[in-house]
C-alpha cells in the first residue's frame, strides 16, 4: 500500500508508519524526511540604462544616464560590481545615475558591465551622439537711416546693437559707397 504525502516544504519531518494485521497485531517504523531547498541557479544581472538608444545631445546639454532599475537575483543588498566603458576607455561606476556634461562633439558607446557576487555578468548599452550646436549668423544692426542736409557731410552710424546667437562680441565694419544721386534727393 502506497500513501503520498503532498505539497512538503524545505524542512526535516518525522514520520510514524504502523502497520495492523486483522488480528490486531501492529508493527511499527519511523522514517525521517529531509527536503531541501531546490538548488539556486545563478542568473546574471539584469541591466538596464535609461535612456540607451538613440540619444542627441549639444554640447552644452547635461545627460543622466540612469542604471537604478538594474537587478540580480542574488541577496538583497548585495553590492554589483559596475564597470562603465565608454568608446574603450573604462571607469568605473559607483552610483546608480551617471551624469554626463560638456561632452565633445562626437558618438559615445557606454556600455554598463555588472559582475554579482557569484560572478554572472549582466551587459546594457547607451548610444550618445554630441552635435554641434548651429551657429547662425551674427544679426546686423545699424540703427535707424539718417536723413542730413548738405553742406554737412559727415554722418556716425552705431552698429552697436548687432548681436550674435552664442553671445560673442560682434566686430562691427562698416563700408562706403557712393550712390549717384538724380539731383532732387
Amino acid at each position: 500500500m502506497l500513501n503520498s504525502i503532498l505539497q512538503l516544504v524545505a524542512g526535516k519531518y518525522g514520520l510514524e508508519v504502523l502497520v495492523y494485521d486483522d488480528e490486531g497485531n501492529y508493527g511499527r517504523d519511523f522514517v525521517n524526511i529531509t527536503v531541501r531547498r531546490e538548488p539556486h541557479v545563478n542568473k546574471a544581472p539584469i541591466v538596464i540604462i535609461s535612456p540607451s538608444t538613440n540619444i542627441t545631445i549639444k554640447p552644452s546639454d547635461k545627460l543622466i544616464l540612469d542604471a537604478s532599475k538594474t537587478s540580480d537575483d542574488g541577496p538583497k543588498g548585495e553590492t554589483l560590481g559596475l564597470l562603465q566603458e565608454v568608446s574603450g576607455s573604462r571607469d568605473y561606476w559607483t552610483q546608480p545615475l551617471l551624469t554626463l556634461k560638456h561632452l565633445n562633439v562626437g558618438k559615445y558607446l557606454f556600455k554598463l558591465r555588472v559582475t554579482d557576487g557569484d560572478g554572472a555578468v549582466g551587459v546594457a548599452y547607451a548610444n550618445v551622439t554630441v552635435q554641434a550646436e548651429p551657429d547662425y549668423p551674427p544679426t546686423a544692426d545699424a540703427g535707424e537711416s539718417v536723413l542730413i542736409q548738405l553742406p554737412h557731410d559727415e554722418v556716425t552710424l552705431d552698429g552697436g546693437r548687432s548681436k550674435d546667437d552664442k553671445g560673442s562680441n560682434c566686430k562691427v565694419f562698416m563700408e562706403t559707397g557712393e550712390r549717384k544721386s538724380s539731383g532732387n534727393e
